[in-house]
């Protein structure tokens, strides 16, 4: 299984649109604004015209488009860092291939995306990312990819706790 990222582009939106609409996607993935994956909601969000701090990648294996990634930096969005108690990089991902989830696929991709792309950047000597609590999957991925919970916060406009887990480079 080779695991790749690429920068998302024009012809990735219908892909984003499908994937943010799966059932399996919907349940832990939401929009800032609380408004429905509509395409167009989808291509202001995440196409490659969005102008906002967070870099944008689609994951693919071998060769396949499965799923969407995102870092940014904590020192880009001081009100989240400071809430968090924490700096370095964010990550936010989703495999959107129903047959895709709970393989395991989770945990390569989240390995290599870190070390590949997060830890590329000489200035980040940690990733930090922030399942739901009640995200036990992802939580279990999480922790197999090396992140370790550090504490609860509750976000402002998120349905519910968030678990904030660290990878030090």
């Amino acid at each position: 299984m080779t695991i790749t990222f690429r920068p998302v582009e024009a012809r990735d939106v219908s892909d984003l649109h499908r994937w943010r609409n799966e059932p399996h996607v919907m349940q832990w993935w939401y929009e800032d604004d609380d408004s429905e994956p509509t395409l167009d909601v989808v291509a202001k969000n995440y196409g490659p015209d969005h102008d906002d701090k967070e870099h944008r990648y689609i994951i693919e294996m071998d060769g396949r488009s499965i799923g969407y990634i995102q870092m940014y930096l904590l020192s880009d969005w001081p009100d989240y860092a400071a809430l968090i108690q924490e700096q370095g990089a964010g990550i936010d991902l989703f495999i959107g291939e129903p047959d895709l989830v709970n393989k395991g696929i989770g945990t390569e991709v989240i390995n290599r995306f870190v070390e590949d792309v997060v830890f590329a950047v000489p200035s980040v000597t940690q990733c930090v990312i922030d399942p739901e609590i009640k995200n036990a999957a992802a939580i279990r991925a999480y922790t197999k990819a090396g992140f370790t919970p550090v504490r609860t916060v509750e976000v402002p406009n998120t349905p519910g706790p968030e678990l904030i887990m660290i990878r030090k480079r």
